[in-house]
């Protein structure tokens, strides 16, 4: 147990602590698999600003279903659970602990890095208030990497490199008609969703 708390990287403890904090609290609490899903969305928002996904900290996989997975946030919340620091329901709902939480909450806000990190999670978690939970699934679903995932390649890393290339090209074309709009991450990651939303099962963004 002990190796496997110190091999816990800590981007993922930081990332599902602010992810849980700042999700919309009419949409709380959340399922464990959202959690992936938004951790997820928050590494798309990471390479957007043209970062490697490979410095996110953890990576990605694609699950039989076609959702993306993080063994490090699996076992991020885990540990969470067995301190008390998250609470989990039978029915896979996951929700912040008692005074454990807050405790943990304020550790993260001593550290620079953690507190960097909250941006892409806090950005992500708003896009939940602007597109539905189900519709954003769908986009994630239907970006590169995920779109034409089966059983067959289930286990497959996410997030390569012609994978990230192909994602910053279309932020940028968002950022370039949004102009002034785009200072921040919400409006081109709202914008970004919804395109893949339209898109429905034809080819994704066109360039």
């Amino acid at each position: 147990m002990r190796n496997r708390i110190a091999e816990l990287p800590w981007q993922a403890q930081a990332d599902v602590i602010h992810l849980i904090r700042d999700f919309p609290t009419s949409l709380r609490p959340i399922f464990e698999a959202e959690i992936h899903l938004f951790t997820y969305l928050s590494c798309l928002i990471f390479v957007f600003d043209e970062k490697p996904s490979s410095d996110w900290g953890y990576g990605f996989i694609v699950t039989p279903d076609g959702f993306p997975y993080a063994s490090a946030v699996s076992d991020t919340i885990d540990h969470f659970v067995q301190r008390g620091i998250l609470s989990r329901e039978d029915s896979g709902r996951v929700s912040e602990g008692e005074e454990s939480f807050a405790k943990e909450l304020k550790l993260h806000g001593t550290l620079s890095q953690s507190r960097d990190r909250r941006d892409w999670t806090k950005t992500a978690a708003q896009c939940a208030l602007m597109v539905p939970r189900g519709l954003i699934q769908q986009a994630v679903g239907r970006s590169p990497g995920l779109k034409h995932s089966t059983d067959v390649e289930s286990g497959r890393p996410l997030l390569m490199s012609g994978e990230n290339a192909r994602l910053v090209q279309e932020w940028e074309k968002i950022t370039e008609v949004l102009g002034s709009d785009a200072e921040d991450h919400l409006a081109p990651s709202v914008v970004w969703l919804s395109a893949y939303v339209e898109a429905g099962a034809g080819d994704g963004l066109q360039p």
